[in-house]
């Protein structure tokens, strides 16, 4: 495209700085292009905006702008005007299309870069949990029911794991043990005895009663009096 012969032929402001974005790069800044020198009107009540004043009926529309009233009589054209160098302005347009591109496009990755870590974790997670049910399905598999109810037990027990909550007649202590043959003891208490996973318990317990809790079946001891505690 030559330089100092090119003519454009602007229709309107948007219409002429489209087909300058997409080739800007085919002037020089002191071409001699027709039409170079936009007059961009201006809206003198709204500066360009679009909104003014509420009302009810129209909002913020403003009429400035549209050059025409509510009941159609028409209004003075804007009273000033804002020049632009069209080709400058272009390329200014088109380097910020460009930047917002690679912003996006940053975003973009940095949104694929966390699914990928949440995919990572949620695989980590899951991995666990499998193995945590594989593990509770082998215990419920060895798991039976010993004694009956009301027996009185003396019983050697491995502590599995212990925890505590707020009940209506205050704090209840729960023991979880399970014997040599892999069956599993449940002792609910409001005495707390200090306790690790792994310790060694030899106990008088009497049978409450025989439940299955998650497809585990699990003997509840109650009134245990525990050997050295």
């Amino acid at each position: 495209m030559s330089n100092a012969t090119t003519t454009i032929r602007i229709t309107n402001f948007e219409t002429a700085i489209s087909y300058l974005v997409a080739n800007s790069d085919d002037f020089k800044p002191s071409a001699k292009v027709a039409g170079a020198i936009l007059v961009k009107a201006v809206c003198s009540r709204c500066h360009g905006s679009g909104h003014y004043s509420y009302n009810q009926i129209d909002g913020t529309k403003c009429f400035g702008c549209m050059r025409i009233t509510p009941t159609g009589a028409k209004i003075n054209q804007p009273t000033w005007t804002e020049r632009v160098d069209a080709v400058t302005y272009a390329r200014k347009l088109k380097s910020k299309r460009a930047a917002q591109a690679r912003r996006e496009a940053k975003r973009a990755a940095q949104a694929i870069e966390a699914a990928e870590r949440q995919a990572k974790q949620d695989a980590a997670r899951k991995l666990i949990e499998d193995a945590r049910e594989a593990k509770r399905l082998a215990i419920a598999e060895k798991s039976s029911f010993v004694g009956q109810i009301k027996e009185r037990l003396q019983l050697t027990l491995t502590i599995t794991f212990t925890t505590s909550f707020e009940t209506m007649y205050g704090t209840s202590f729960l023991y979880n043990m399970v014997d040599d043959q892999g069956n599993v003891f449940v002792w609910f208490s409001s005495v707390a005895i200090r306790a690790d996973k792994g310790d060694v318990w030899t106990l008088k317990g009497t049978v409450k009663e025989h439940k299955i809790y998650r497809d585990t079946k699990q003997t509840v001891l109650t009134r245990c009096k525990v050997e050295g505690k």
